[in-house]
């Protein structure tokens, strides 16, 4: 059932993307494929790098939050979570189970690495709502030709989920929210969990500077990719709309109707593009070029990373990661 639901929504996916760019950018599928086609291979190459540079900085996202972690390491297991969300619907219960395969294999405890699961995931949900409030604040602020609709609702939107994010990140949340899990699992003498909160606590107060700043830098490169891309394809975007435009597009994200929410995020980047004259060919090819070099990208690493990982996998002594 898992794998028919996976197929369909990657055929969902694909069917977005072929009705979408060329149903919001007026042009047909030949046109936009030659402009991909016109994009030099020094320049494919340049923007190649660019993402590579993206996926290793969330190492240290990782690497912050399960100390003991190699960069090579926190880099497959990055890269593998990833393509398990691009291709699997709502895919993060398979994620944490590779995780917990991967790190156990490399000598992590599962309780360590329960907790960097949930670091992890807090600190990329937070960068990716955070990040994009603060840009349309300031759009706003600055009266950017974004629309007003699109500013609001998606300031709307961004303050609804970050306070949500805050609340949720909160000692006595966490505390509030373990204790109901321990008797809704049966136990009420509290062991279910055992240390799981103050280690939790424990790994942010330490490294939360790290795991910070790796975020913040994947934002920025991310944005970044999303202009190169838009100005290989012949699309040059002013810089404070480029920044709207990504926040925007990051907001995208996060309506998983489909695996990655591939075909949400290009028909509405490509539809806030063409709301400030950016239509065409050009800009299809440049927004299909960040989805090659973000979606598919991600997803051809995760499965060779997955692949080497199956190979090696040997099972070594565990080692006391962080105190427990």
């Amino acid at each position: 059932m898992r794998v028919l639901a996976s197929v369909a929504s990657l055929v969902l996916a694909l069917v977005l993307l072929v009705i979408v760019l060329p149903g919001v950018s007026g042009v047909d599928l030949p046109a936009i494929g030659a402009e991909l086609a016109d994009v030099g291979p020094v320049v494919l190459a340049g923007l190649l790098v660019l993402a590579m540079a993206v996926m290793w900085c969330g190492n240290n996202v990782i690497t912050g939050s399960l100390p003991g972690m190699t960069q090579s390491q926190a880099f497959q297991l990055a890269a593998v979570g990833t393509a398990v969300g691009n291709v699997v619907p709502l895919g993060g219960v398979v994620g944490t189970t590779t995780a917990f395969l991967m790190g156990t294999s490399w000598g992590h405890s599962a309780v360590a690495i329960g907790v960097s699961v949930t670091l992890t995931g807090v600190w990329n949900l937070v960068g990716r709502l955070l990040f994009p409030l603060l840009v349309l604040l300031l759009a706003a602020g600055f009266r950017f030709h974004a629309g007003d609709e699109v500013l609001w609702y998606g300031l709307a939107t961004a303050a609804v989920l970050a306070a949500g994010v805050v609340v949720l990140t909160r000692r006595r949340t966490v505390s509030l929210v373990t204790r109901m899990l321990t008797r809704l699992l049966g136990d009420r003498r509290g062991g279910a969990f055992p240390g799981v909160t103050d280690l939790a606590f424990t790994v942010a107060r330490q490294n939360w500077q790290q795991m910070t700043i790796a975020t913040c830098a994947v934002s920025v490169l991310h944005g970044v990719l999303l202009w190169a891309c838009l100005a290989a394809a012949g699309t040059r975007v002013e810089l404070g709309l480029a920044v709207v435009l990504f926040a925007v597009n990051r907001m995208l994200a996060l309506v998983v109707i489909t695996p990655g929410a591939t075909g949400v995020t290009e028909g509405g980047t490509l539809a806030l593009l063409f709301s400030w004259g950016h239509g065409g060919p050009e800009a299809a090819a440049g927004v299909l070029l960040f989805t090659l070099f973000t979606t598919v990208l991600e997803s051809l690493v995760g499965g060779v990373c997955w692949s080497w990982w199956t190979l090696r996998r040997t099972r070594t002594p565990r080692r006391a990661v962080v105190s427990e």
